[in-house]
């Protein structure tokens, strides 16, 4: 019994681990690049922090990289990440379907900062039915070139994992391979761990979250 549930435990090696981390800060750094860039990048604006100066919004990013929320930012990408790609257990699906999502929330930040200088919050999400008002934010050109970038990312996706679904020896087929879980047991804590880490701050006390953030200088 002992065996079977060390078996079932057994994920990644720490090298395959590693690379999928890599893989994983990259794509969370870069996420949080562009968010902040769609913020400081701005005609208008109530910070004194924007500017349609590409070179002075790219300072401004930089400036937010030297702040401790930059960590807080940088992890909750990189848990998403995880999350979806041991979800789906598919390594470009995964990327995929991470960009995905990534490509809708800087998009979305920028039309909503373009149009209300406020970024994205929770109580958004009640304003989907609102047809009239998100009308109002869509930036028609925007919106054609991000569909059309996450109908490439998914066609190359699926391009790349039938690739691998057949050329299953080869260096890159095995070590993309290796990075995905092959046992349930490991795969479900996992996914466990990353969603509980997730959601931690949402369902924590309000009290708790602020004495957290201000100990840290969030």
């Amino acid at each position: 019994m002992k065996k079977i549930l060390i078996k079932k435990f057994v994920g990644p090696s720490f090298n395959s681990w590693m690379r999928l981390l890599s893989i994983g800060i990259i794509a969370s750094v870069l996420t949080t690049a562009f968010l902040q860039f769609t913020i400081h990048f701005q005609v208008w604006g109530r910070w004194d922090a924007q500017s349609t100066d590409i070179h002075v919004a790219l300072h401004y990013v930089f400036q937010f990289f030297t702040r401790p929320q930059v960590l807080y930012s940088v992890l909750a990408c990189l848990l998403l990440f995880i999350f979806i790609v041991v979800l789906v257990n598919r390594l470009f699906i995964g990327i995929a379907v991470y960009s995905v999502l990534a490509i809708i929330a800087i998009v979305a930040e920028y039309m909503k900062m373009n149009t209300r200088n406020e970024p994205i919050i929770f109580s958004d999400i009640s304003e989907l039915t609102a047809v009239n008002g998100l009308t109002k934010m869509i930036n028609k050109n925007l919106l054609i070139i991000s569909v059309v970038a996450i109908v490439i990312l998914l066609i190359c996706a699926t391009i790349l994992e039938i690739y691998l679904h057949r050329k299953k020896s080869g260096i890159f087929s095995e070590t993309v391979q290796n990075m995905m879980f092959k046992q349930s047991g490991s795969r479900l804590l996992v996914l466990l761990t990353s969603l509980g880490l997730l959601v931690a701050p949402f369902i924590a006390p309000m009290s708790i979250n602020g004495t957290y953030f201000s100990k840290h200088s969030f």
